[in-house]
């Protein structure tokens, strides 16, 4: 057993102390915990190494408070998660824990640093982690915690060597259920959501993605690993046994093997477990029947991945093989087997027009969702959309580099259409849909079931109208 706090992972995708508006206080505090920080912590702690968290979506003092945090317990190894929207963010927070906790190797991880490698020099990170984490951080955390300098055999490690870098050897886990339950215990806040009443976690069932929509950077993409489902139904019993009451699934592909969600939930039908759970999936990996059964083991809400009204756009420049009119049909049956319906959409893809997007908008009322999403087309890391825009010179190879030091992330926006307008767009078509009076009338007086969700919703309405005045 090590004597004091050796390892401090910490969540980088947000800083609480900026100044926001309510209800982005409200939807972007995260609810639910940073799982992959919470996987690796679980594995470190089985090998009684001490571990904390720190969350700066959470934490109202930001950075300095982190800071301040780290400062205190001056841990051997800090772990930092990191995307490309915080960059800039991360290589700040790195700069200062330098000043503070001079002893502490710092290693970085996450989706940006699978496919940017070269990050642990932009950023002035020691070391770096890609792929599957779990075994390859405690590889490096038993190495340092023993003065040893042989990181030769640590998977999926990357290393300094002189100027450059040096990726060891790439091993993925393939059974994944050998891996302990998230160490939610660790995360210091409350798992409660504005919008839903009760206790809220998330999991998830599976790693990776066999499909190969341009626009997605996904980790392991083209390969898909699935937990057992006696596994997951296991981790379902231990989450009601710790008063849980709705479960987030945030596979990118819950339902595309239809045998294997079929057998699990009519595991939590035989088991009576009363959790509610949600999950994301595509239109063409679920059909009625599936439907149905999802909803009598509880399912309440499906993202579905539709991202634009255009054929032509989905099929043939997002790669996504997928008609309206298969789209109009699940959305119908979704509905009818009792599940609310979420559509996520891309916006201003590079080769989108505003005919496009006004086509989308009436698709969406044609198709009658109950929930939209729309974000902003960026250029992801290891995207074929990324690499296109490199081969064609649209963005520096250093780009990442020059996002770090304080540079917008790039965005594959159309020609015709400008950033300041596709985000006033995007601000116009939510607002359209979430204050119509039909949307309001069925949010709070036919889709909300309970006294105190009602309340939540409510407030939430009346900050976004405040957010939107202004």
């Amino acid at each position: 057993m090590y004597s004091k706090q050796e390892v401090t992972l910490i969540c980088a995708s947000d800083d609480f102390s900026k100044k926001r508006p309510p209800l982005l206080r409200a939807l972007q505090e995260r609810t639910c915990p940073p799982l992959g920080l919470l996987y690796l912590a679980a594995v470190l702690e089985k090998e009684k190494i001490k571990v904390g968290i720190i969350d700066l979506a959470r934490l109202k003092g930001g950075i300095g408070q982190a800071i301040q945090e780290i400062g205190r317990s001056s841990p051997s190894v800090i772990g930092i998660y990191v995307t490309s929207f915080d960059l800039y963010l991360v290589k700040k927070l790195i700069s200062e824990i330098r000043e503070v906790s001079k002893g502490s190797k710092i290693v970085i991880g996450g989706p940006h640093v699978n496919y940017c490698p070269d990050s642990v020099i932009y950023l002035n990170a020691d070391f770096g982690i890609i792929s599957d984490g779990e075994y390859g951080l405690l590889g490096l955390v038993k190495e340092l915690l023993n003065n040893g300098s042989n990181f030769m055999d640590v998977p999926n490690l990357i290393t300094r060597s002189g100027s450059g870098i040096r990726v060891n050897d790439l091993k993925m886990i393939e059974d994944l259920d050998s891996l302990p339950f998230p160490a939610r215990h660790l995360w210091p806040y409350q798992f409660y959501s504005p919008l839903i009443a009760g206790k809220v976690t998330s999991t998830v069932t599976s790693r990776g993605c066999v499909f190969q929509c341009s626009f997605c950077g996904v980790p392991n993409k083209g390969t898909l690993r699935a937990r057992s489902v006696a596994n997951v139904i296991e981790e379902f019993g231990y989450l009601q046994k710790q008063g849980f009451n709705y479960v987030e699934l945030l596979d990118d592909t819950f339902t595309y093997d239809r045998n294997r969600v079929k057998l699990f939930c009519e595991t939590l039908i035989e088991r009576r477990n009363n959790l509610k759970w949600t999950c994301l999936t595509r239109i063409d990996c679920v059909n009625k029947e599936l439907l149905r059964l999802m909803k009598m083991a509880k399912c309440t809400h499906i993202k579905y991945g539709i991202e634009t009204g255009s054929e032509f756009i989905r099929n043939k420049i997002m790669k996504k093989p997928i008609t309206n009119a298969q789209i109009e049909n699940v959305v119908r049956e979704t509905k009818d087997a009792g599940i609310f319906t979420e559509g996520c959409f891309m916006l201003a893809e590079r080769e989108e027009t505003l005919k496009d997007i006004r086509y989308t908008v009436e698709f969406i009322k044609k198709i009658r969702l109950d929930y939209i999403d729309f974000h902003l087309t960026w250029l992801v890391p290891g995207s074929e959309i990324f690499k296109k825009a490199l081969t064609e010179q649209r963005i520096p190879p250093d780009i990442w580099k020059k996002v770090a030091e304080g540079k917008l992330v790039p965005f594959s926006t159309p020609d015709t259409i400008s950033l300041p307008e596709i985000i006033a767009l995007r601000k116009k078509i939510m607002k359209d849909f979430y204050f119509s009076l039909g949307f309001l009338f069925k949010e709070i007086f036919t889709r909300t079931k309970d006294f105190p969700s009602a309340i939540n919703k409510i407030t939430v309405l009346l900050n976004a109208l405040n957010l939107y005045r202004r």
